[in-house]
């Protein structure tokens, strides 16, 4: 409550010290909370400028030795409201630095939980101050990216301006006076929609070349609205330049592994990528040739579109480009190449606005194209069991020791996705169990379909535990290949097996999720492929 009441102060109020009240006000006045809050506030009204000695009386007095545990709550307070008093104080070198980075960074030098303490104090402090009080050094390394770990690998690619207008949908939703527009985003969708209108934003967009630079253009007789300027320094002859958004990550792209982040792309072959392009010429070519593309990640290999030759003159071009065929693989980068094979080095600006990406997708994974990454197997986020490339096939375990049931779970395509036909080829090994997932919102819910026991095929929906749908008599063997595939739409599922339907089920009262594979009970099988395709 004390964390969640200064957030909603914070919104009010800008000065730490009536934010800290307003929180306290929330908390018993007798909790422990209370009293640790409170003796940092003491302190910090002796000694407002010299943290570190606060942060010794904490130590001393409130330290994680006086509360065992996995999770130290009343020490962790104690900091966070340390920091949040102690933001208004100079650094040693006398520089008074905004509240959110000195905030920020106390709280990270004060140790003990330092990404939740600082978490917990950024958001406070830039609620606070606004986008006015986020310092570039902060800012711009972030490139409104942000990787979160769960199990739906498609919600784990964050852009942050889409994911403001989200919380800003919700709260008009809270107070009563959501639009439609509103409803929708909360609503969610599989589209992937740019416009860089909030100050500052790129969402995430990238540059791959030293002569290209990014950053957020306020458009000119338009109120509030935004574009992405780059910078093009005349790149030498035949020098790589490149402009793209990426849709899926790899174990490459990070520096470490810790919370185990994994990713299912969130842009799909057959869907159309659009946007607006313009360019500001001051020496060089008469034109600038950028070529759309996708590169593919098992192999790097670029796939582009036909060269669009931008004149530098007034106005814009519109731009569409249906994303290729991934071959088995998924696309990594979507985005712009830049023709540099003349002799004429080209200096200007490009401009581009309202990029999307929309329409219909379809994801095939060939197995002898995935790695294992992240304590998972890519493109999918796994849970339980064991899941282990060998051979060009996923291999798929459970136990009951395990996980109590057997069950096990990977997910796979885009959490928004609504009508879908879901495919694998299967040899059951042992036991039971060998299911597709479909319309499943994670791990405990969502729906299965598959061989689910001796001598029987059943549609299963997961509330917490599965439980069946449907079921129909099948006799199907071990160590036999098969194809398992499930065509959902509105609230109607068909099993087919080798392409023959021998199920339907009704009442699949989920309108969206992700796909994947499953054990729903104890055993083992090999997966030889996996697609789907959005209907």
């Amino acid at each position: 409550a004390f964390i969640a009441g200064a957030i909603s102060a914070a919104f009010l109020e800008s000065e730490p010290e009536r934010i800290f009240d307003i929180a306290l006000a929330l908390i018993p006045e007798r909790s422990e909370y209370a009293r640790v809050v409170c003796a940092v506030r003491d302190f910090h009204a002796r000694e407002p400028q010299d943290f570190r000695a606060c942060m010794a009386m904490l130590t001393s007095d409130f330290g994680y030795d006086r509360y065992p545990g996995v999770c130290h709550i009343i020490p962790n307070a104690g900091v966070c409201a340390l920091a949040l008093l102690y933001s208004t104080s100079k650094a040693a070198n006398g520089a008074l630095a905004s509240r959110l980075s000195r905030g920020v960074e106390i709280a990270t030098m004060c140790g003990w939980d330092t990404d939740c303490i600082a978490g917990n104090i950024g958001t406070i402090l830039g609620v606070a101050g606004g986008l006015d009080g986020v310092e570039d050094k902060y800012r711009k390394p972030m490139d409104d990216f942000f990787v979160c770990s769960s199990a739906a690998g498609s919600l784990n690619i964050v852009d942050l301006p889409s994911f403001a207008h989200f919380l800003a949908a919700l709260g008009c939703r809270e107070a009563g006076v959501a639009t439609a527009a509103d409803l929708a985003k909360i609503e969610g969708s599989t589209d992937i929609c740019f416009d860089f209108d909030l100050p500052g934003s790129t969402h995430g967009f990238r540059t791959l070349s030293n002569y290209l630079r990014i950053r957020n253009r306020r458009l000119e007789g338009s109120e509030g609205a935004g574009c992405i300027e780059v910078l093009i320094d005349r790149p030498m002859p035949n020098a790589l330049a490149r402009l793209y958004w990426k849709p899926f990550y790899r174990r490459e792209d990070f520096d470490d592994e810790r919370y185990s982040p994994a990713f299912s792309p969130t842009a799909l072959t057959g869907q159309v990528m659009r946007c607006r392009l313009a360019a500001e010429r001051w020496t060089g070519p008469a034109d600038l040739v950028v070529r759309p593309y996708a590169r593919l990640t098992w192999d790097k290999t670029i796939i582009e579109g036909a060269p669009i030759a931008l004149s530098g003159g007034p106005g814009w071009t519109d731009v569409e480009f249906t994303l290729p065929d991934a071959a088995g693989s998924s696309i990594d980068e979507i985005g712009f190449t830049f023709d540099t094979s003349g002799t004429e080095r080209w200096f200007g600006y490009l401009l581009l606005d309202d990029f999307s990406v929309t329409g219909k997708g379809s994801l095939e994974v060939d197995f002898s194209k995935q790695r294992p990454e992240f304590a998972t197997v890519t493109p999918g986020s796994a849970n339980h069991g064991s899941w282990k490339l060998e051979g060009g096939r996923l291999v798929a375990a459970s136990e009951e020791a395990a996980t109590g049931k057997g069950t096990a779970e990977f997910f796979v395509g885009r959490f928004h996705a609504r009508d879908q036909r879901v495919s694998a080829r299967v040899i059951p090994r042992q036991g039971q169990g060998h299911c597709v997932l479909f319309r499943t919102r994670g791990t405990i819910t969502g729906f299965a379909a598959g061989f689910t026991a001796p001598g029987e095929v059943a549609i299963l929906r997961n509330d917490m535990g599965w439980r069946g749908l449907a079921t129909t008599s099948f006799a199907w063997e071990l160590n036999k290949e098969y194809r398992l595939e499930v065509e959902a739409v509105g609230d109607t599922a068909i099993l087919s097996i080798d392409g023959n339907p021998v199920l339907e089920a009704k009442g699949i009262d989920l309108p969206l999720g992700m796909t994947g594979l499953a054990r729903t009970s104890a055993g083992a099988c090999e997966w030889l492929d996996f697609s789907t395709k959005e209907l």
